[in-house]
């Protein structure tokens, strides 16, 4: 069982390696990226994102418009991008809002991926050229402390007024003198905030510049592929999903305890209990969190006395074919769903009534 366990680790340490050590091409973004009105406005958005949309309006923000964001210069890239953007000014237009909606696949031969979120994000800008930005994007943010401008997210679904009223603590927080905002330059706005994170990661070292094109690094590899593996750290709220990990562990290992002595048959039944459980449980930490959950019932298996292989081998193939059916099964539900998000943004506006 401590072998099994043992093959287990270096499984996982073999997946690093070989991801870091893969040439870095993937482009991920541009330098000069353009928003593009889309004719058929809030129609774009999903049920879900246009809740939102209605949310911030109650709060008294003014809908701008809404856009879509260039792919100029991506077309090649193995990640295929449909992002909607629908922007607001509140009142007195010192704070910005948005409402994003990302859907992104990575197409390559040897991997599919899909990633998907509909956020909320909030603005505000300086006279000094420091900007806050407080939002609830689940993807962890790789950009640390800013030294001038500043970025707070909060845990994804928190509701847009809960969302605002942080922002407010934050630029209060940061000493930012809000300056008046103009409609026309949200153009200006966007792509500043974007440029600037960019230009922060490349100072990190986890992406690099060539030309106009964004590309990742070896370094921002080995950061998600690390936070991919970790135990609940790639879930949208890694506190609860490390806890949930620890918790699921703890029942495996108090199970093995009682079945210790039926046989390798139960040792395998229990594996596999454990990584459907870790399936159900846990969207982003498929693999890893399959075998994570295995490990404290191994440890207590093997003090015990128990060295068969059989469960762990059970167990990695049913992991394995598990983890490649779902995200299969993901990618197919989000292409289509891109598919039908890059219709209604190509969709010319429906005729006016004064124009009939």
């Amino acid at each position: 069982m401590f072998l099994g366990l043992l093959a287990v680790l270096g499984y996982l340490a073999l997946i690093v390696i070989v991801h870091v050590a893969k040439k870095p091409e993937l482009v991920l973004a541009t330098l000069d990226p353009k928003l593009h009105p889309v004719p058929t406005g809030l129609e774009a958005f999903s049920p879900d994102a246009r809740r939102l949309v209605a949310e911030i309006e109650a709060l008294g923000f003014e809908h701008q418009g809404v856009f879509t964001a260039g792919t100029a210069g991506l077309q090649a890239s193995p990640l295929k991008r449909a992002t909607l953007v629908a922007l607001f000014l509140s009142k007195d237009r010192r704070v910005e809002g948005a409402v994003s909606s990302v859907s992104v696949l990575l197409e390559k031969k040897s991997a599919r991926g899909a990633f998907a979120q509909d956020f909320v994000a909030f603005y505000s800008y300086g006279a000094d050229g420091r900007f806050c930005k407080t939002y609830d994007l689940a993807v962890g943010s790789l950009l640390g402390d800013h030294p001038t401008s500043s970025w707070r997210r909060l845990p994804p679904g928190t509701r847009p007024a809960a969302l605002l009223a942080a922002h407010e603590d934050h630029v209060r927080s940061r000493g930012l003198e809000t300056v008046t905002l103009e409609p026309a330059e949200y153009e200006r706005r966007f792509a500043t905030r974007n440029c600037e994170e960019l230009w922060l990661l490349e100072a990190r070292g986890l992406v690099r510049f060539e030309g106009n094109l964004v590309k990742e690094t070896r370094l921002l590899r080995l950061r998600q592929v690390l936070r991919t593996l970790s135990p609940g750290l790639a879930e949208p709220r890694p506190g609860l999903g490390l806890l949930g990990h620890v918790l699921l562990g703890g029942l495996g290992a108090a199970l093995a305890t009682q079945l210790f002595g039926l046989g390798k048959l139960s040792a395998v039944g229990l594996f596999l209990a454990l990584a459907t459980l870790n399936f159900a449980l846990f969207r982003r930490s498929l693999i890893a969190g399959g075998l994570y959950a295995c490990m404290p019932a191994a440890v207590v298996f093997a003090l015990r006395g128990e060295e068969s292989w059989v469960p762990w081998f059970a167990v990695y193939l049913y992991v394995l074919a598990g983890a490649l059916l779902l995200q299969r099964l993901r990618y197919r539900r989000e292409k289509a769903r891109q598919e039908r998000t890059l219709e209604e943004i190509r969709r010319p506006a429906p005729p006016s009534a004064s124009g009939a």
